[in-house]
């Protein structure tokens, strides 16, 4: 088991509405990449969220540039059901053979956006 200490339960945004953050609306890792916005910075914070997503076992069937945003006020990168088809919290199913492997292809999909290679064993990115 997981000490609280190393719990952070508070990346996943169940709320239907987008999330807002310090100076507006929280932005998507497609509009950080847009922007030109995408640093060596975020690619850290995005290896933390990722991390978040393993260690706590969230299903999130549909991750991708498009619904992982960054939240300013907290500093991290939160998980966004916008469409409020699948409710992504307080799911923590037990990721299974088959969604880990929908996962790393998804991190790999991101990964191609963000110009940064997916690597499996370490389930971080890692800069080209």
């Amino acid at each position: 088991g997981m000490s609280g200490a190393h719990r952070r339960d508070c990346y996943c945004h169940a709320d239907r509405s987008w999330p807002r953050s310090a100076g507006g609306i929280a932005k998507t890792v497609s509009v950080l990449l847009r922007e030109g916005a995408f640093g060596d910075g975020e690619l850290a914070l995005l290896n933390l969220f990722m991390r978040d997503i393993w260690t706590l076992e969230v299903n999130a069937p549909d991750l991708s540039c498009d619904n992982v945003a960054f939240d300013a006020e907290a500093g991290q990168f939160i998980l966004v059901d916008g469409i409020g088809e699948k409710t992504l919290l307080p799911v923590r199913a037990w990721i299974g053979a088959l969604n880990r492997k929908k996962l790393h292809q998804m991190a790999h999909r991101i990964g191609g956006k963000i110009k940064a290679r997916w690597n499996e064993d370490a389930r971080q990115f890692t800069t080209l």
